[in-house]
């Protein structure tokens, strides 16, 4: 099996792996029992069976919205970020604990009309430069250097950017 395009990072959550190409895209292949792959679609639409679980297939280009590519993307255990070319950033997926970053709980990109332009961005601010995705949280590097998290608390993993001491 091989992938025709030049990739520039690779991520893999708990279940599904995406995929930045050199040109900005991001595919995704894998589970998609949250919106984690950022499809429109659930693993059942799809056709997902536990009977091929290291068959890779159905890999498919995440809709970020119109002339919109990816710099940076991450995924976490259920969910999925990135920054896009614009300086916003996007997530996608599981939001249970507000991983997401919307202010809400509400799960997105596990039904039609979710995703691309629908797909609220996060508001940050200032533009983002670099986003990870944790177990069930995620953190942006803005563009002063920065960080802005959301999500899960437990153990303080949304660290927030110490003050200036004097």
């Amino acid at each position: 099996f091989t992938l025709v395009f030049n990739y520039s990072h690779v991520s893999g959550g708990m279940s599904h792996t995406v995929l930045l190409r050199s040109d900005g895209y991001a595919v995704a292949c894998g589970r998609n029992n949250y919106g984690q792959l950022g499809s429109d679609r659930s693993d059942a639409e799809r056709g997902h069976t536990s009977s091929s679980p290291n068959r890779m297939y159905d890999i498919r280009t995440v809709n970020l919205g119109t002339g919109m590519t990816a710099v940076s993307v991450d995924c976490g255990m259920y969910h999925t970020c990135a920054v896009l070319s614009d300086g916003t950033a996007k997530c996608w997926g599981y939001n249970g604990y507000g991983n997401l970053g919307l202010g809400s709980y509400t799960t997105w990109g596990d039904s039609p009309s979710e995703m691309g332009d629908s797909l609220p961005t996060l508001t940050l601010g200032q533009p983002a430069v670099d986003v990870s995705a944790g177990w069930d949280h995620a953190c942006a590097v803005l563009l002063d250097g920065t960080l802005k998290c959301w999500g899960h608390n437990n153990y303080c993993l949304l660290y927030t950017s110490p003050s200036p001491r004097d």
